[in-house]
């Protein structure tokens, strides 16, 4: 298991409200998203698998409720932590919140204090870390409009890979990824962004890069989410 940053995902169709939240959040270590639509949420809850998202009940299109049962019901997002933003604080929506499986629940206008107590007891509860396994397998990348390079990775994990190279790409740059997992039939695709390597760093004990999937669709993360689970003692 290898401990991640703690992330949270700020899902709200009104910018104010998104910018608010991030403000109270501003002098702390987490890692912050925005999303302004229950389906932009569930597609980046997918890519950056936060441990917390402050979901906003009242949205056009799909509304935070159903979001939020998506959520829960869903192999790799369940053990992501849920806290929803209700505009009216009634009873009836404090029920469906509830109903719709969230760990805390917030009523507008959202005051700091609060806000920030939720966030922390929640968190408290449990932080999600996503199972890596030390693997070696096949892998191409290809690097923006570069040529493809043929590697092998050294580990792997549902939110990425880190790629054996004595020349690893600068960090922030873009590939396309063809990954050859052991007894699949055929390849998996992502996309991803080099997010380190070790070029800088001193000793170093393989030369190589950590990448982060930037888009991977559903099937394939639970695929990788599948065949990691069943190595990983």
């Amino acid at each position: 298991m290898s401990q991640q940053p703690v992330r949270i995902l700020l899902v709200d169709d009104v910018r104010v409200f998104r910018e608010l939240e991030r403000t109270f959040l501003q002098r702390s270590a987490y890692e912050i998203f925005t999303a302004a639509s229950g389906t932009e949420a569930l597609e980046k809850a997918l890519r950056v698998r936060p441990h917390l998202i402050l979901l906003d009940c009242n949205m056009p299109g799909m509304d935070g409720f159903e979001c939020c049962r998506r959520i829960k019901a869903d192999p790799i997002l369940k053990g992501v932590k849920v806290i929803m933003v209700t505009t009216h604080g009634r009873e009836q929506d404090r029920e469906r919140c509830l109903e719709a499986g969230c760990d805390d629940f917030l009523t507008k206008p959202v005051n700091r204090r609060a806000f920030l107590s939720s966030v922390e007891q929640t968190l408290s509860l449990t932080v999600r870390v996503s199972d890596r396994l030390a693997m070696s397998a096949k892998v191409h990348y290809t690097p923006g409009d570069g040529a493809g390079e043929p590697s092998v990775t050294a580990n792997v994990s549902v939110g990425g890979v880190f790629i054996l190279s004595e020349k690893p790409p600068a960090e922030g740059t873009p590939l396309h990824l063809r990954i050859d997992l052991p007894g699949l039939d055929s390849p998996i695709e992502v996309e991803g962004e080099v997010v380190w390597n070790t070029s800088e760093q001193q000793p170093k004990t393989a030369e190589g890069f950590g990448v982060k999937f930037t888009k991977i669709d559903l099937d394939t993360a639970r695929l990788i989410e599948r065949f990691v689970a069943a190595r990983v003692e």
